[in-house]
């Protein structure tokens, strides 16, 4: 989808954060039928960030011992991987 800003905005950008940056800008949005699910960002994620690959040491180790993963773990990880990927997209919070 192409997005143009209209040149007088309702809200202010920095109210709205990262999708207020967005907003500001030309850009094209490709939407998606079905949201991705947190498998799908771990396995697609195009570098090399430590805190996702304990996750997916933990992913293995459960497809081994055949035995489910506990969800519970995976927002401690991805939290703590959270700085780094903003950074990589230079975002701020």
């Amino acid at each position: 989808m192409f997005f143009a800003p209209s040149t007088q905005p309702k809200i202010s950008p920095e109210v709205l954060g990262l999708l207020g940056k967005l907003a500001t800008t030309i850009c094209l949005f490709e939407p998606f039928r079905n949201p991705v699910t947190i498998d799908e960002i771990r396995r697609d994620v195009p570098w090399n960030v430590p805190t996702l690959e304990v996750n997916t040491d933990f992913i293995r180790r459960a497809n081994r011992e055949n035995t489910r993963l506990n969800e519970e773990f995976t927002p401690l990880l991805l939290e703590l991987s959270r700085e780094e990927l903003l950074a990589r997209f230079n975002s701020e919070n």
